[in-house]
């Protein structure tokens, strides 16, 4: 049996340095961070001359999903807002289909 799983790593550093002051706190700097995720996927069934693939299945997957859909349509949203905010809040001079007559 071979396991099979999703590995995703992040990090980030940092570094500063002092004002020259002679006050406490001027000075020097530093930070760092990191994150690791692993994630399941399935496993591989080796069998005499055969191998087999079993996915895992992913009960979050829906929710993940929508969480992403509902992100972005806020984002666009909020875009669309600015932009009209932006303009004065006048309604857009251009028309896209003419007006019946």
């Amino acid at each position: 049996m071979i396991p099979v799983a999703r590995v995703r790593l992040s990090g980030g550093a940092g570094w500063g340095r002092g004002g020259g002051g002679a006050q406490e706190g001027d000075g020097e700097g530093g930070g760092g961070g990191g994150h690791l995720d692993v994630s399941p996927l399935g496993f591989i069934e080796v069998d005499g001359a055969c191998a087999r693939y079993h996915a895992i299945p992913d009960p979050e997957r829906h929710a993940r999903t929508l969480k992403a859909a509902a992100g972005a349509a806020a984002t666009l949203a909020t875009a669309a807002a600015a932009a009209w905010r932006l303009r004065g809040g006048e309604k857009p001079a251009r028309r896209f289909l003419p007006r019946g007559r």
